[in-house]
């Protein structure tokens, strides 16, 4: 069989530690172990202050389930509300750094192009 079907009770957010005042989860769900050439995976956060990804090499595209997360780019200063239901791309692009933050409970599905790691 070709298709991967990951049951629900399987996807389970781990801590990545991404500094003091960070509260963030994420697991990868489908990426280059099951010959993907991408990453799909999901993220938790709770009360993040801040958390730093930079897109130098990857994309990104995300879609909110559950929350409200406030993005912030480095180069544009552009800040954005992301809430449920709204989807967000994040282009790979030289020195570009999305800032990811929270106030309460978050929860988002992403993709990369290619794996983020």
């Amino acid at each position: 069989m070709d298709c991967v079907l990951v049951k629900k009770a399987d996807i389970v957010t781990e801590h990545l530690d991404c500094g003091e005042g960070n509260d963030f989860k994420i697991v990868d769900v489908i990426d280059k172990s099951h010959g993907a050439p991408y990453t799909v995976g999901v993220v938790e956060m709770e009360l993040c202050e801040g958390v730093e990804f930079d897109y130098d090499d990857d994309a990104g595209c995300c879609y909110m389930l559950e929350g409200v997360i406030t993005l912030k780019e480095n180069l544009s200063g552009a800040v954005m509300k992301y809430e449920v239901g709204d989807v967000v791309y994040i282009p790979q692009k030289q020195g570009l750094v999305v800032t990811f933050s929270t106030e309460a409970y978050a929860k988002f599905v992403f993709v990369t192009y290619p794996h983020w790691r």
